[in-house]
């Protein structure tokens, strides 16, 4: 996490990490979101592909298992607003190597009510759209994340939606 939040700082991101908690924050200067809308503001989409290769490529350090892609029909075209790093000088931990068991994308709201317009039933189906959106995006932009299975060969990436019942 320590490795993942100097890479994204590097490149201007706000990054917080709680390493007891297994925890890394982007901040809202990072990734943030219009009220009531599950998808983030068009300004910060390229973050999502700088996140999505930098963890392609420090994932295969941490992963136990991963799974051979056909990423010629995986990937559907990369969005232009999809922005790679390449992080070339990272040096993968050994005493860490199949330790990640889930990546988990969890999505937040404050605790005003959306109304039925906004096309969500509540705050908890906006957060959980919002995390599996992210999620998706970041996949959009680099295919090779599907690769990443656990131990026990499930995928590594998951995703949540806490609204305001776990508020940041």
């Amino acid at each position: 996490l320590e490795d993942l939040q100097k890479i994204l700082k590097e490149n201007n991101f706000e990054v917080e990490v709680f390493p007891k908690e297994g925890i890394l924050r982007l901040g809202e200067k990072s990734l943030s979101f219009e009220s009531a809308q599950s998808t983030p503001n068009d300004d910060y989409l390229t973050n999502l592909g700088k996140l999505a290769s930098a963890l392609n490529r420090i994932l295969p350090c941490y992963v136990r298992n991963q799974v051979k892609l056909d990423l010629a029909t995986a990937n559907l075209g990369t969005p232009e607003w999809c922005s790679p790093i390449d992080p070339m000088n990272y040096q993968c931990k050994e005493e860490y190597t199949g330790k990640l068991e889930t990546i988990m994308i969890e999505g937040h709201t404050d605790a005003i009510p959306i109304n039925a317009q906004a096309g969500f039933k509540d705050n908890l189906a906006l957060s959980a759209a919002r995390a599996t959106n992210i999620l998706r995006l970041m996949k959009r932009c680099d295919p090779g994340l599907d690769r990443f299975n656990n131990h026990r060969s499930q995928p590594l990436f998951a995703a949540s939606g806490y609204s305001f019942l776990r508020p940041l």
